[in-house]
């Protein structure tokens, strides 16, 4: 390992799925931009998958858009790492963790998104914030901390 990617590593404190990002961006509620603020003044920052973001993105209008361009390349592009989803990335979840991970109960394979999001929360031993915890609790584990706003 790199002396970046463990700088990177150790400078996540937590994992966002689109929900949070979607809350932040439509100002839902106060506890997204209240984490961001949480992160940033730890020195900090926020995880996400591009998946993730994308799926922010679809579901917002212009305006909101640009909110959420504050965190992805504007004034608090600090707060947020956007992780790779590349080839060796999309082998290990396709094939290696998700026969594995998509046993999760109910008869329902998690997404990609989900299982990078959890791969990121693993990687980074990081809390996740979610909308939808229990997906993500099936594949960590009930005693791994996740948020749900």
């Amino acid at each position: 390992m790199t002396a970046a990617e463990a700088r990177t590593l150790s400078q996540v404190g937590l994992v966002f799925d689109h929900h949070p990002l979607t809350a932040y961006a439509t100002s839902k509620d106060l506890i997204a931009p209240s984490l961001v603020a949480s992160v940033l003044e730890r020195g900090q920052a926020i995880a996400v998958s591009p998946l993730v973001l994308a799926e922010a993105y679809c579901g917002l209008d212009h305006s909101e858009a640009d909110v959420l361009d504050l965190l992805t390349g504007g004034a608090l592009a600090a707060a947020l790492i956007v992780e790779p989803f590349d080839g060796d990335t999309a082998r290990l979840l396709g094939r290696d963790s998700a026969p594995t991970l998509g046993n999760t109960g109910g008869g329902h394979r998690p997404t990609l998104a989900t299982l990078h999001t959890a791969q990121l929360a693993v990687r980074h031993a990081a809390g996740v914030v979610t909308g939808e915890p229990a997906p993500l609790r099936a594949l960590l584990g009930p005693d791994w901390p996740v948020l749900e706003v």
